[in-house]
């Protein structure tokens, strides 16, 4: 499964006003219950909420990439938004964070889950794109488009 594949421009929200990172989870597993994807909403985010209090999931860069496995979902659910202002996610380089991917996958997708993290963290790890990059689409679709092209630098 690719990256791409999952991406779709219906659950990509630009300029998202949210004060905290407790907030933009909530506001997160509604934008995937929109997907009908979404069995319960509420057990999506409890798992994003039990899995973000483990660890954080600010990878650094001003990216977090908040993700849960839960049987609420039926299958991998991507979405991605960008902060209309930048909100602090304890991430380990003490960055607030600006653009945020969430995923969400049944257990028993578990391998394609993983693929879909390390597939997002490559993005920036390798320098084919920069939060600001994202931060500066005006579209859905240009998001998509910047995604695309990095993803053609890292293959």
């Amino acid at each position: 499964m690719e990256l791409i594949e999952l991406l779709k421009p219906e659950l990509i929200r630009l300029r998202v006003d949210v004060e905290d990172k407790w907030e933009l989870l909530r506001y997160l597993a509604g934008l995937l219950a929109i997907t009908g994807e979404v069995k319960n909403e509420e057990e999506l985010y409890q798992a994003l909420l039990t899995r973000e209090k483990t660890m954080s999931t600010g990878i650094g860069r001003q990216i977090a990439i908040p993700h849960a496995t839960t049987n609420s979902v039926e299958k991998i659910i991507l979405a991605a938004i960008t902060l209309r202002k930048p909100i602090d996610y304890e991430s380990f380089d003490f960055e607030p964070v600006k653009v945020v991917f969430c995923v969400a996958s049944p257990e028993e997708k578990h391998k394609n889950y993983m693929k879909i993290l390390s597939d997002i963290a490559k993005l920036f790890s390798k320098h084919a794109l920069t939060a600001d990059d994202l931060w500066n689409a005006n579209t859905p679709e240009e998001f998509i488009n910047l995604i695309v092209k990095a993803e053609e630098k890292v293959s």
